[in-house]
This record gives C-alpha cells, structure tokens and sequence, in this order.
C-alpha cells in the first residue's frame, strides 16, 4: 500500500489496515529514503482502555462509631439553615430601613 501526503493541504491517505506489521518509508522529492522504520497494527489492544478504579470504603471517625447522640444527616441538606440565613437578611434590611439607611 502507498500513503502519500501532497503539497499543500491535501492529502491521500490508505483505508484502515489489517492486523499485522508493517514497515515504512519517508522519500524525498527525487526517490532518495529519508527514514525509514516499523510498526505494527494489532486487532485489539487494551492500550486506550482506562484502567479500573474501585472506590474505597467511607472511612468513619471514632466519635460516629462510639455511638454520639447527635449524628444525623449534614446540616448542609436541612432548609432550617438556609431559612435562617434570609430571615436574618431579611431583618437586617428591616431595621436599615427604618432607621433611615438606605
């Protein structure tokens, strides 16, 4: 098979190749070899497949395991927090506002 690259922004290229080796030649313009070498094709290759990650165990303090009375679920998935965060807000612009602050 013949892979030639033009000049310019064309090129002509071979179809996919066959699992095998395969050996190569760079020529210049009046037939002389500039480089020459090998490679090979193979069917299936395990080279771009990402490799397995298992996930590791949740790792708990000893405060969680000993059985504390207060361990429930994050205070970050409460709206308790967040609706006291507006409200406070909320009186803060209250009290600017009758006292004169705009």
């Amino acid at each position: 098979m013949l892979d030639t690259t033009l000049a310019g922004s064309r090129s002509v290229t071979t179809p996919e190749l066959a699992p095998g080796e395969y050996r190569y030649a760079v020529l210049d313009g009046q037939a002389d070899t500039i480089g020459a070498g090998r490679f090979d094709v193979n069917a299936a290759t395990a080279e771009m497949r990402p490799d397995r990650v298992e996930p590791e165990a949740p790792v708990r303090s000893a405060a969680v395991t000993a059985g504390s009375a207060g361990v429930g679920r994050p205070l970050r998935t409460s709206p308790w927090p967040y609706l006291l965060v507006i409200l406070l807000l909320c009186g803060e612009w209250i009290v600017r506002r009758r006292s004169g602050l705009r």
